[in-house]
């Protein structure tokens, strides 16, 4: 989380302000628990709070002594793989009362609402105040599972989404952020663009209004952004034998019972290039399994390689399987370390290596073909028409962990 107390106040700041903020989202629902985007509070009688509930819908309030406004959607936030971007812009001056508050996702303002209670005139708001602010995080229990990128607080404006981002000129229906140095943030304005892995926490809008980080370290900070979305483990593909995922989606711990046979996918597809992503047993056996899936699991006994159209490379004897059998041996055990998984999708074959080194003296970048590769269908050839990394693990062991990195990743 990050946290910040504001040394200046005033109400004017407190009445009319536009906060910004990009994210993506880790684990849904129960699970995931209140997930917390801004929190500023005085005590327990007086606090305000934009978070995602249980339920994954978004809910924004002010309570002091009493219900200054509430917001609740109708709409549910629940699409692990894509960035989404949340305007929240407020102005209680205004004698409107529907132009008090109006909050936008992805550059559309939200009109359908569970609860819509909006501020009286002139309502003093808890954002911006001196009282103690919180980013992704309320009380030090409940914390934001999942991405932020460039969150920003520009006050004594309210503001469009059109001044943090815009529609895609080639394609039109993609929301994309765009440079907001510029901006004036006003007093107590911020923004935070987690670009000095050292000083999570740094302002950069030249107000000097830095956040103090808690809990996070450098390799929390990451690549996977709005304008670069990498993959994470797909949170619905954890369903026959679910486990618990962290990290953003790149680690998994295994929940033992019936095990961990069936397989999890990756949130994004491929059907050409060439791709890479590595792989790591944090703690666990030769139980666990990678590879290369063009097919969903559809029972909790699906290896990866038991599912017709998939390659899976068992470590617990080195073999590489599709449709339950082995298509070749001599791949190696699972060890200490990281495997390396590359798949050539124009040429149609694919490589695993372990700890920088390239197994069956492979190189997938020596020529058309490569050397030491394993031929596969092409994606367009199967149901799916794409290719996802997999992986999972064939034990009945509850506590193993497993990371992946996709070039986000936690290792």
């Amino acid at each position: 989380m990050l946290e910040i107390t504001p040394a200046s106040t005033s109400d004017a700041i407190r009445k009319t302000w536009t906060f910004s903020v990009w994210f993506k989202i880790g684990n849904l629902g129960a699970e995931a628990g209140r997930r917390r985007i801004l929190f500023p509070r005085t005590d327990g009688s007086n606090y305000a709070d934009m978070w995602l509930e249980t339920d994954d819908t978004f809910s924004f309030n002010d309570y002091q002594s009493g219900t200054q406004f509430n917001f609740v959607t109708t709409q549910v936030f629940r699409d692990t793989g894509a960035w989404y971007h949340l305007v929240i812009a407020m102005d209680t001056t205004q004698a409107v009362e529907a132009n008090r508050t109006k909050i936008y996702l992805n550059g559309t303002q939200i009109t359908d609402f569970g609860t819509e209670t909006y501020p009286a005139q002139d309502t003093v708001t808890m954002y911006n105040s001196d009282s103690l602010t919180r980013i992704g995080n309320n009380d030090g229990s409940t914390y934001f599972d999942g991405y932020f990128a460039q969150i920003a607080m520009v006050t004594a404006s309210q503001l469009a989404p059109t001044s943090f981002g815009e529609f895609n000129s080639d394609s039109p229906t993609i929301w994309q952020p765009i440079d907001i140095s510029g901006l004036t943030f006003g007093t107590n304005g911020y923004f935070l663009d987690f670009a000095d892995s050292a000083a999570l926490g740094d302002d950069v809008s030249g107000n000097g209004n830095d956040w103090t980080p808690s809990g996070l370290a450098a390799v929390d900070q990451c690549l996977d952004s709005p304008t670069n979305n990498f993959a994470t483990l797909n949170l619905a593909q954890n369903y026959y034998d679910p486990g618990v995922f962290t990290q953003g989606n790149c680690t998994l711990t295994t929940a033992g019972g019936v095990g961990m046979y069936s397989f999890r996918t990756t949130t994004l597809g491929m059907s050409k290039s060439k791709w890479y992503m590595e792989f790591r047993k944090t703690t666990g056996d030769t139980n666990a399994q990678w590879g290369y899936a063009s097919e969903y699991p559809t029972a909790n006994n699906n290896y990866c390689g038991e599912v017709a159209g998939n390659y899976g490379l068992y470590g617990a004897n080195g073999f590489l399987y599709t449709n339950a059998s082995a298509v070749s041996s001599g791949w190696g055990t699972m060890s200490t370390g990281y495997v390396m998984l590359a798949i050539d999708l124009d040429n149609n074959f694919i490589y695993f290596g372990t700890n920088g080194t390239w197994l069956k003296s492979g190189d997938p970048t020596s020529g058309p073909t490569g050397t030491g590769g394993e031929s596969i269908t092409a994606a367009s050839a199967s149901t799916i028409g794409h290719y996802f990394f997999a992986m999972g693990d064939f034990s009945n062991t509850s506590g193993y962990v497993y990371e992946c990195n996709f070039g986000n990743g936690s290792f």
